[in-house]
């Protein structure tokens, strides 16, 4: 199953692109850990804290019977 990805801010400067169709393969697994996912395609992501939302939702996880439209991996951020 293909989902679009997109990346943000200093992640998209790591690892050279700001989105991507992504496949997702859950084979006999009901959840996937989508920090290992990208940590392995993307080791420079090992260096930086990052957040994965799904849709508006931050999770790490994704699941079969609740795929979202998209995943962004989101860089540290500070507001004030």
């Amino acid at each position: 199953m293909k989902i679009k990805v997109n990346y943000y801010g200093l992640i998209a400067d790591l690892i050279g692109i700001s989105d991507e169709n992504f496949e997702l393969n859950f084979n006999e697994s009901n959840e996937l850990d989508l920090r290992s996912i990208f940590n392995h395609k993307y080791p420079a992501l090992l260096k930086i804290n990052y957040k994965i939302a799904l849709d508006t939702e931050f999770t790490e996880t994704i699941n079969r019977n609740s795929i979202p439209n998209e995943i962004s991996l989101l860089p540290p951020f500070a507001g004030g």
